[in-house]
């Protein structure tokens, strides 16, 4: 079973690595380092080439990246803001938003934001890929 801790977003990555994770944090982090660093950092998890990085990190987003966003945020002006610089980073649907994890206030196993609680991921329903998804007992929707 697998568990996320913070908010963690899901890159697009090379077809070798699959699903790659990181937690918004540690993007952020990398980035007060430096462009080189995060650019570093991003290859590691994602094994895409450096090239490839940063011109995701140069493209501005557009105002569907930004509404889009704050949908995938469910409202939370203030998460969609921590997240916006890394938007072109993300893995997406194929309607163009922000991919939805799997977990109590998330989207699925190919999804990008995952809850800030630790919670099982979970198999991915119809409803759930239309934000239909309800939280479990017991937890909150933080980001959802």
């Amino acid at each position: 079973m697998d568990h996320v801790h913070g908010v963690t977003l899901q890159l697009k990555a090379s077809a070798n690595v699959g699903t790659s994770l990181a937690t918004l944090r540690e993007l952020e982090q990398a980035r007060e380092s430096g462009q080189g660093a995060l650019i570093k950092l991003l290859q590691d998890k994602t094994e895409r080439s450096p090239s490839a990085i940063g011109a995701d990190l140069s493209e501005n987003a557009d105002l569907s990246d930004i509404s889009g966003l704050l949908s995938s945020c469910r409202g939370d002006a203030e998460l969609r803001d921590r997240i916006l610089p890394f938007v072109r980073l993300l893995e997406t649907d194929p309607w163009g938003l922000p991919s939805r994890s799997l977990s109590a206030c998330s989207l699925s196993s190919a999804g990008s934001l995952i809850s800030s609680l630790p919670v099982p991921r979970q198999a991915i329903s119809a409803g759930e890929k239309f934000g239909q998804r309800q939280a479990p007992l017991g937890t909150s929707r933080q980001c959802w």
